[in-house]
């Protein structure tokens, strides 16, 4: 429950060619990964000789009418924007259709590419706007889909999963380094074989199984329901350990990790962590978690020391506090958001929450809980100070309006307005979600400790 923005989110489905069903599952599977994007949305899907493409600002069911059923192929995209250009939202919003000589295509793309990595762009281009570009640019030389991709891989650095459409196959496209995650799941659509593509499995309907993720610097190519695999270059994995903290659901499965069991992990740490440092919060304190993704920690927490857990901070809204406009709208929104369900006057509380940014939304609760008569307020973060700028996808803002820049731990506990205020120690974090079975032996750190996992090269 913090401040920032999260990156995007894409999906899509490949069926056998009668297969029927896979603009209108899309849509559904869009819904499904809203929490990664609600700036804008949109599907596109083959028609005819050229590509049929709807969409639109805000969430998904305002910014995609309901669409026909039919089709056996499919794709979409939820949005933040992350690099941003100068055109406006609107603009911005995917699927990107690309031209050139002899048809049409379109990109969904999830991640981001700093300007450093992006030679010869221009001044009001975004990273999915020179992608499409240089797309265009190969395939006017009459260069095979795959044999353009292979060339983007070696040719743009960064953290990228694309899907793309082009003569009724869809491409996968994870960068080398795995940042952003990628699943494929198997299934039936319309009484035939489909494949499906998501951001997170948790899109995925419950009959749709989980075959695997993309690796890192693997393409496939997807016709009728059946796929080609290309390992085009050496994987270099830097996952996203923000990801874990925070964005994703915690019941999807990325790069071999259940993200509840990492959070459980990380909450369990934290109050051992406590133990060990003599910082433990009074016996009869309550335990809450911050509504969604700090309320599996905060049940870990509870558990490792038999505190009373109890969800007295209720979400009232869908709506994302980052999305306002002003800081003033974010503090005002926290009420809008949030209610306090229980009489609690007298009570000390534990709140613990994935992570702390500006702080805004730490202290809009913590007003309220004191607002209710809460007697002491201990906050915990069950992930370290958030210190870095991301430049992978994640909006996190200028060092300035962090606020664990130039401040020590109790600087910030007096900011916020708690009587005490703890953090996960860094080791602990990494060592929650490696635990946990991530496949990988390398984590992108950057925006905790400055350890970018190899991906800054520039």
């Amino acid at each position: 429950m913090n401040d920032i923005k999260t990156h995007c989110g894409i999906f899509a489905i490949c069926a056998e060619s009668k297969g029927q069903g896979a603009v209108f599952q899309t849509q559904i599977g869009l819904n499904k990964l809203q929490h990664r994007g609600q700036e804008g949305a949109g599907i596109c899907y083959p028609s005819k000789n050229t590509i049929k493409l709807v969409s639109g600002e805000g969430l998904v069911e305002d910014a995609i009418p309901l669409l026909p059923y039919g089709k056996s192929i499919a794709m979409g995209h939820v949005r933040y924007s992350t690099s941003r250009s100068n055109l406006g939202s609107k603009n911005e919003v995917q699927p990107l259709i690309g031209k050139y000589n002899d048809g049409v295509f379109a990109v969904c793309h999830n991640g981001n590419i700093p300007k450093q990595n992006m030679t010869d762009s221009l001044d009001d281009e975004n990273d999915t706007m020179f992608l499409v570009r240089y797309i265009s640019n190969k395939l006017n030389k009459s260069i095979e889909m795959i044999e353009v991709i292979h060339d983007l891989i070696e040719d743009i650095d960064s953290a990228y999963c694309l899907i793309i459409m082009h003569k009724k196959k869809l491409y996968l496209v994870r960068d080398k380094h795995g940042v952003r995650p990628l699943i494929i799941g198997m299934g039936r659509l319309g009484g035939h074989h489909s494949l499906w593509i998501s951001s997170e499995s948790c899109a995925f309907p419950e009959w749709v199984s989980i075959v695997r993720d993309v690796e890192p610097g693997e393409v496939f190519c997807l016709e009728n329901g059946v796929w080609d695999s290309y390992k085009v270059c050496e994987r270099k994995p830097a996952v996203c350990v923000f990801e874990y903290v925070y964005f994703l659901r915690e019941n999807s499965l990325v790069n071999g990790v259940l993200v509840k069991d990492a959070r459980q992990k990380m909450g369990a740490y934290l109050c051992i962590q406590d133990i060990e440092n003599d910082t433990l919060p009074p016996k009869d304190s309550i335990v809450v978690g911050a509504p969604n993704s700090g309320i599996s920690a905060g049940m870990a927490y509870a558990k490792e020391n038999n505190f009373e857990y109890n969800q007295i901070i209720i979400r009232k809204v869908k709506k994302r506090t980052f999305i306002e406009k002003s800081q003033r709208h974010r503090i005002d929104a926290v009420k809008r958001k949030f209610s306090i369900e229980k009489d609690l006057g007298g009570k000390s509380v534990i709140f613990v929450d994935d992570s702390l940014v500006r702080g805004n939304t730490v202290k809009g609760i913590i007003t309220m809980l004191k607002e209710a008569g809460i007697k002491e307020i201990h906050i915990r973060i069950a992930s370290p100070p958030v210190k870095n700028a991301c430049y992978f996808g994640i909006d996190i803002p200028d060092k300035t309006e962090l606020i664990a820049t130039a401040r020590t731990v109790d600087d910030i506990r007096k900011e916020v307005g708690a009587d005490s205020l703890q953090y996960l120690n860094g080791e602990k974090m990494i060592g929650s979600v490696m635990s946990s079975g991530l496949k990988y032996d390398n984590l992108c750190t950057g925006c905790f400790n400055g350890n970018y996992g190899g991906l800054l090269s520039w």
